[in-house]
């Protein structure tokens, strides 16, 4: 295989991995602010 075409898959799973992961964190930090918000 070629190297550039290596590399470009490599960082473009990279980057959706870490798409991912900032969605993920969003969800969850979105979740932990309403669940704090509601007063008990």
């Amino acid at each position: 295989m070629n190297i550039t075409i290596l590399i470009a898959v490599g960082g473009s799973s990279f980057l959706c991995g870490v798409a991912l992961m900032y969605l993920v964190m969003m969800r969850t930090m979105k979740k932990r602010l309403a669940e704090g918000a509601v007063p008990i």
